[in-house]
């Protein structure tokens, strides 16, 4: 038996018993041991490998919802809203206006005109979201302005949509006679370009070849996923759409038992569109699951109900979408999918069912409500993948039936303003923060972290200082007006005065703002919190925590709170590139220990922000980071201890 102890700088193991670790050993390639290297020896004789030793190494992601096409879909050019990062390392730029899309269209279509592809080529694009232009859509007016001539298509970001330009349409026979829903429509009748959901884009994909999430599989677009994956630190992926054709199956497996292959894949089975019969599905995955690795396994189904909110092609409950939009498509219509369901829960496998609208999660607890009526199977791990918009009282049911809920912060941080503004109306859309689900903890005294924010520069009426809108401020002032806290304190530990905040919070005597930052950094021109520390430059660990420790009894004394939250900033930090004092990555540590201690004695609920962060080695930034909420993790669970 072969071990071989890899050294680290340091590990960060996310267990709470033991936080941190300097050595790991690795016995025919899965993890036997983790601590220092005394530990190590206890296991015999092993191989020393250094090349880790000046890293801090954390466990790999479990990535529970992606797709592999991804990998692929780099082939086309992306014109979505953000920056993004292909498998190659190039960043494309994001297309923030309906202009700027045709512009890098159109540019594209010359390229292939210059490169002598004749207009049987189409021209396929990703990751259009025009969620962002507001009302505004895509359709044949837009892409006609691309190219008369050669055939344009541009696959949504969500994956549920498609727009075409009119070649498009001529090819794929769609007329102002075609009568499939989702062929979007001018107000005479000609269809528009938008097509919503599979029925729609299937006569375009049957001549064009899948397009987006439905592109066909290949080598290099697993190669392409893999590098994806390793950039993230993903190691297990979970791809929840794949038809497990014969060549698709091939591809997985020759990926999976590559040497070089560094992610696990789990592939769940297309039960949808029509591509088998249930029956004939679940057999075809029960056979797959013999074949079984720890690299490659079967055994998840996906199935879906309805699309997606920003694509307007999920299913609301009353009273629908806010900006009055027609509610959207069932995928599956709700008797087909209980029945379907049925057969593949008697077989045993596991099932992922896609619902984004209320009405489609309701649809789906009730059906699985009746099978599971009629066919009990404890444990059986069936998952609601995204449920946008499952309530309380849903939630109480999925849980009374074992049910589990995958569910995507991604949805808030890329649409959370336009679910306000255009699709579910502000009732809807303000459910989740990390404020209220500190509050939610039974007892009301608990943590909570936003593995982001701390966006303290943003004023009332205009964005400063890397920050478009004050978190802290909204999330304050959202937690009185709904009832949650009476008195809210925000202690700010982020390098730069917290200048918005102060600001917005100025004529609010209920929010208590606190600031200790550097005297000479930025902001210059600093506004007024209700306490102020300003330090030196080059201030070290014993001068900053003496200084907190005095400034944390006025904040408690003086604020009242009945809520408090913490802007931890990884900025103070020594070899910050902005920071400008002197506090080491133990000090960090024990600022976050006195907030905490100073919170868990009162029996405070505290919400955690991330702030700043810009030391010039990223693995500091990041394990000064994960420290706050690692720290955060253990006060939670002594606090839960001591109340048992």
């Amino acid at each position: 038996m072969n071990t071989t102890v890899y050294a680290a700088r340091k590990i960060i193991t996310l267990n709470p018993k033991q936080p941190l670790a300097t050595h790991l050993a690795v016995r025919d390639g899965r993890v036997l041991a983790v601590g220092d290297l005394d530990r190590m020896r206890e296991w015999g004789r092993f191989e020393l490998d250094p090349r880790f030793a000046d890293k801090v190494l954390l466990p790999g992601f479990v990535e529970g919802h992606c797709h592999l096409k991804e990998g692929g879909m780099w082939d086309w050019p992306y014109v979505g809203w953000f920056a993004r990062r292909g498998p190659d390392g190039r960043v494309w730029e994001g297309a923030d206006s309906m202009e700027a899309v045709v512009q890098r269209l159109a540019g594209i279509d010359a390229q292939m005109r210059a490169e002598g592809q004749g207009d049987e080529v189409p021209l396929i694009a990703w990751g259009f979201d025009p969620i962002y232009f507001g009302t505004q859509r895509m359709t044949t007016r837009d892409l006609d302005r691309v190219s008369r001539t050669r055939p344009v298509v541009i696959s949504h970001s969500n994956g549920h949509l498609m727009s075409v330009n009119t070649p498009m349409l001529q090819l794929a026979g769609i007329t102002r006679e075609t009568d499939i829903v989702g062929v979007m429509r001018y107000d005479d009748g000609e269809p528009n370009g938008e097509l919503q959901e599979p029925a729609a884009m299937f006569p375009v994909q049957r001549c064009v070849g899948q397009a987006g999430l439905l592109a066909p599989m290949s080598d290099a677009g697993m190669r392409g996923f893999a590098a994806i994956a390793r950039m993230q630190g993903v190691t297990t992926a979970t791809d929840l759409v794949n038809r497990l054709r014969e060549e698709d199956i091939a591809i997985l497996e020759r990926a999976c038992n590559a040497d070089d292959c560094s992610v696990r894949i789990l592939p769940a089975f297309q039960a949808f569109h029509g591509t088998h019969g249930a029956a004939e599905g679940a057999e075809h995955v029960r056979k797959l699951m013999a074949k079984n690795t720890d690299r490659l396994r079967y055994g998840l189904v996906k199935m879906m109900l309805d699309g997606s909110i920003q694509g307007f092609s999920a299913r609301l409950r009353w009273p629908g979408y806010f900006n009055g939009a027609a509610n959207g498509i069932w995928v599956t219509a709700p008797a087909q999918y209980e029945a379907d369901f049925e057969t593949y829960h008697r077989a045993g496998l596991t099932i992922h069912t896609h619902t984004n609208g209320d009405e489609a999660s309701e649809a789906a607890i009730d059906a699985i409500e009746r099978v599971l009526a009629r066919a009990p199977r404890p444990g059986h791990r069936h998952t609601l993948q995204h449920g946008q918009m499952i309530d309380a009282a849903m939630f109480r049911r999925m849980a009374a039936l074992g049910l589990c809920a995958n569910l995507f912060a991604n949805h808030v941080w890329f649409w959370g303003d336009q679910h306000r503004e255009i699709t579910m109306g502000p009732d809807r859309a303000e459910r989740l923060d990390a404020c209220r689900s500190a509050l939610d903890r039974e007892g009301g005294a608990a943590c909570a972290a936003n593995l982001a924010g701390g966006t303290h520069h943003a004023h009332r009426d205009f964005g400063s200082g890397f920050c478009v809108f004050n978190d802290a401020a909204i999330a304050a002032l959202a937690m009185r007006a709904e009832g949650r806290a009476a008195r809210v304190a925000i202690i700010d530990c982020d390098v730069h005065q917290g200048n918005g905040t102060a600001a917005i919070l100025a004529n609010r005597p209920e929010c208590f703002t606190f600031s200790i930052h550097g005297a000479r950094n930025y902001p210059f021109d600093k506004e007024s919190s209700d306490l102020d520390v300003e330090l030196p430059d080059g201030t070290t660990d014993d001068t900053y925590l003496t200084a907190l420790q005095a400034a944390l009894g006025p904040v408690f004394a003086r604020g009242k709170p009945d809520l408090v939250i913490y802007l931890a900033g990884a900025d103070p930090y020594e070899d910050d590139r902005l920071g400008r004092l002197k506090l080491t990555k133990a000090g960090l540590a024990e600022r976050d220990q006195l907030v905490f201690d100073k919170v868990r004695q009162r029996g405070l609920p505290i919400a955690i922000a991330m702030a700043g962060g810009y030391a010039r080695k990223i693995d500091d930034t990041v394990e000064i980071h994960a420290n706050t909420v690692c720290t955060a993790a253990r006060h939670f669970r002594a606090r839960q201890s001591a109340s048992l």
